[in-house]
């Protein structure tokens, strides 16, 4: 999520998180078109439920960055914003590749349980600014309820990144990431791996000041 703040305009790219979110959702589809393991029964289930796990990290570091409280208002109603933005494009996205026959349709679709999911989402949305998020998920809703199938049953899942975060951020050229939707717990932090142990100081403790 850093790498979408611009420090220089204070601004969040929200065309650049659809544009992302869009590219995963082909990417993890087309590795579940590609996958193949040795047991069969995990492949059926694979090829049935089609789950895809789209999550975020770097949260806590984007708050600190925004001067957002992790915790606060403000900082529920942004989380609440990027994570509707990521899973409603997912999904069009998603019915997008199944519609086109770019990938399968899901064979364990629920059309009421989708239905009641895309709806619960569009009732919830209810801050100022989020009328456009909300007819998206009632788009998706009309569509579930139609008959159309996507061509997954889950799109997102928030994992526990804590060793990826370390590795993204040596690829991105930040010191150090927050992992997962966690906070950043403290200034520094004293870590031991196979070169030894360090202490290490978090890449935005300049801001905490």
């Amino acid at each position: 999520l850093v790498k979408l703040f611009d420090q220089q305009t204070n601004n969040f790219d929200w065309q650049k998180l659809e544009e992302v979110t869009e590219l995963a959702t082909r990417y993890l589809n087309d590795s579940l078109n590609k996958t193949e393991t040795v047991i069969d029964y995990i492949n059926q289930a694979s090829r049935s439920r089609r789950t895809i796990g789209l999550g975020i990290m770097g949260l806590g570091d984007l708050l600190i960055l925004m001067h957002l409280r992790y915790g606060s208002e403000e900082a529920v109603a942004l989380t609440e914003r990027i994570m509707a933005t990521i899973t409603a494009t997912a999904w069009n996205i998603s019915f997008y590749l199944a519609r086109s026959g770019d990938s399968p349709r899901a064979a364990s679709w629920d059309k009421e349980a989708m239905v009641r999911i895309f709806s619960q989402y569009a009732e919830r949305l209810t801050r100022p600014g989020q009328a456009d998020l909300k007819s998206r998920f009632g788009t998706l809703a009309s569509c579930a309820l139609t008959g159309e199938v996507a061509s997954n049953t889950s799109v997102t899942s928030i994992a526990p990144t804590g060793t990826i975060a370390q590795i993204a951020g040596f690829i991105t050229g930040l010191p150090e990431i927050s992992s997962g939707i966690e906070p950043t717990f403290s200034k520094s932090t004293h870590r031991r791996d196979n070169s030894g142990e360090k202490e290490v100081n978090h890449w935005l403790i300049d801001k905490w000041q």
